[in-house]
This record gives structure tokens, C-alpha cells and sequence, in this order.
């Protein structure tokens, strides 16, 4: 009986011990997904500039093209 109770405390303890790790890993894995989370926040937000951007050249290229058919029309 005794024997059965020793190993019951030796590997209650073990899994204390493997519990404390793997906690402490899941705060690391937590902290390195919130700034993997920012991180793709920040692309997002890069990428949404950029298509603004293209939006805003390509409108600019339009009224362009436009003023200038209006020109060549006009000296012909």
C-alpha cells in the first residue's frame, strides 16, 4: 500500500511539474500570437493604403487622359 501511495505523490507531482511548463509555454505562445496580431493588423492596414493609393492614381490617370482628348480636340 504504501508503495502505491509514494508513486501516486511522485507522479502527482510529475504532472504538476509538466502542467507548470506547458503553462508557461502557453503564455509565450500567447504573447508571440498577440504580436503576430498586430503585426497582421499592420499589413492589413498597409495593404488598404495602397489600394487607396492605386484607386487615387488611377482616378488622377483618368482625369488626365480626359483633359487631354479635351486638348487635342480642341487644337484640331
Amino acid at each position: 500500500m504504501q508503495s502505491l501511495e509514494e508513486k501516486s505523490k511522485v507522479e502527482v507531482q510529475t504532472l504538476l511539474e509538466e502542467n507548470d511548463f506547458y503553462q508557461k509555454k502557453n503564455a509565450e505562445f500567447e504573447a508571440e500570437n498577440e504580436k503576430l496580431n498586430r503585426e497582421i493588423i499592420a499589413y492589413i492596414q498597409k495593404i488598404d493604403i495602397n489600394n487607396l493609393l492605386k484607386e487615387v492614381d488611377i482616378e488622377d490617370l483618368r482625369l488626365l487622359a480626359q483633359n487631354n482628348k479635351m486638348m487635342t480636340s480642341a487644337l484640331h
